[in-house]
């Protein structure tokens, strides 16, 4: 996965997605990109609207998963949950579905051995609890 983390790596974004077959996805550094424009993350996410556009079309031109920026206002949940809003509204990938499609890759891939067990967990980032991603065909 490759980070975007300027103004550069936002107007060059299709060629970042696009510069390795081995490349599944990128990322918007969001406290690199607003110090590099010469701003700050104010909480409202306009700073990042731009450069979330632009990523998210770059990546879905070159077929790679596009993720967003580390929410850092640990204080504010309201605004974490408005964030979370926006960023699916303009389509950015969720985590939890990256996780389920590289081990569910990984299971498949015709040069794994079919007695290797390959198993996934996602953390609640709140509870701590895992969570294992199901075998194929399980809920």
């Amino acid at each position: 996965m490759a980070a975007v983390e300027s103004a550069r790596g936002v107007m060059n974004a299709l060629e970042i997605c696009e510069a390795s077959d081995r490349l599944f996805g990128v990322a918007l550094s969001g406290e690199d990109y607003t110090k590099d424009l010469q701003t700050h993350i104010t909480g409202t996410g306009i700073e990042l609207m731009g450069a979330r556009q632009n990523l998210v079309i770059a990546a879905r031109a070159a077929g790679v998963q596009c993720f967003d920026t580390v929410y850092t206002d640990l204080d504010n949940m309201e605004g974490f949950r408005q964030d979370v809003e926006t960023i699916h509204f303009m389509g950015f990938d969720s985590v939890e579905q990256s996780v389920e499609d590289t081990v569910f890759a990984l299971r498949n891939h015709p040069l794994m051995p079919k007695d290797i067990k390959i198993y996934g967990f996602i953390m609640d980032s709140t509870t701590g609890e895992l969570s294992e991603v199901p075998k194929t065909g399980e809920q």
